[in-house]
């Protein structure tokens, strides 16, 4: 499961370097912005200590 803790938290980092040089380059993208927010959603509970699975 570490692995995938850091996948996503690369993922993160890398969507969000991109979101950003895009809003720089052509403006805000509210469908990028929801993209990012649903990747930050979709790995938080990997961060949760307490392994239940």
């Amino acid at each position: 499961m570490k692995y995938l803790k850091w996948l996503w938290l690369v993922s993160v980092l890398g969507g969000g370097a991109y979101f950003v040089n895009e809003w720089l380059k052509s403006g805000f993208d509210p469908v990028g912005f929801a993209a990012m927010i649903a990747l930050i959603f979709s790995g938080i509970s990997l961060l949760n200590k307490n392994k239940s699975f």
